[in-house]
């Protein structure tokens, strides 16, 4: 029973952790700022249709 190890597969593990780690970081940044932007288009949905009762309510104040 041989329990040697490759030394060349280590090796490649190490050599290509950079790649991987700068991979899983770009996504992380893609998906924090997809999040972001999602959570900006329903903010202004909102928003939106919130409007004409902002608008209503202070128009009311108005011509008390």
């Amino acid at each position: 029973m041989s329990t040697t190890t490759n030394p060349s597969s280590n090796s490649t593990v190490i050599a290509e952790s950079p790649n991987v780690a700068v991979s899983i970081f770009y996504q992380a940044a893609g998906q924090a700022y997809s999040l972001s932007m999602q959570n900006a288009s329903s903010n202004q949905q909102n928003v939106n249709s919130l409007a004409p009762s902002i608008i209503a309510n202070a128009l009311a104040m108005l011509n008390k």
